[in-house]
């Protein structure tokens, strides 16, 4: 399923760096009991909270076929039980009570009214607002990519901007040793 990135990639963050200073988005401004339903509906619409939900469990599977690979030793109920317990774990924690669903919607109640947030969900159900939903992983993995060669590009002359510097300063190190390949 294609969903939007860019709500994902919110949910995402604030899922994996997520700390108690967070939660101080409740203490600034309590939500009413209809605007948090229409931002949970908004975040259900795009499809945030499933993306969330499988971008963890995707970690999960990467987690365990690192394992199995660095030690094919452990037993397939061992990496069973392991991968049942950390997607519990995610899920739990997703949908607990301050966890990061409910921060992020006290993060769009902090930025949005509640007429910006139906204006958003009509917008997403529009021709329009679904092709955005479902062309915004595409574009955003090709705008990484874009990014990604730009960096690259970059490489070469930062590694010889550093060494001239080093060189002007004394300092006797080798950016080769320390920053990545071309």
């Amino acid at each position: 399923m294609k969903r939007s990135f860019c709500f994902t990639a919110v949910l995402f963050c604030l899922i994996f760096i997520s700390g108690p200073g967070c939660t101080s988005v409740f203490a600034q401004k309590q939500l009413t009991p209809k605007k948090e339903a229409d931002i949970r509906r908004l975040l259900d619409l795009t499809g945030s909270l499933k993306m969330a939900d499988q971008m963890a469990q995707s970690m999960t599977g990467i987690m365990i076929s690192a394992l199995s690979q660095k030690r094919p030793d452990v037993p397939a109920e061992a990496l069973k039980i392991m991968r049942d317990e950390i997607n519990s774990a995610f899920s739990e924690s997703l949908n607990g009570k301050s966890g990061p669903v409910d921060q992020i919607v006290a993060l769009y109640g902090k930025y949005f009214t509640d007429s910006e947030i139906n204006q958003l969900a009509a917008f997403y159900q529009t021709k329009l607002g679904q092709k955005m939903l479902s062309t915004m992983p595409e574009l955003a993995n090709e705008s990484m990519l874009i990014g990604l060669n730009w960096g690259r590009s970059l490489v070469p002359e930062i590694k010889q901007r550093i060494a001239k510097k080093f060189k002007e300063k004394g300092i006797k190190l080798d950016p080769e040793d320390f920053l990545p390949g071309d």
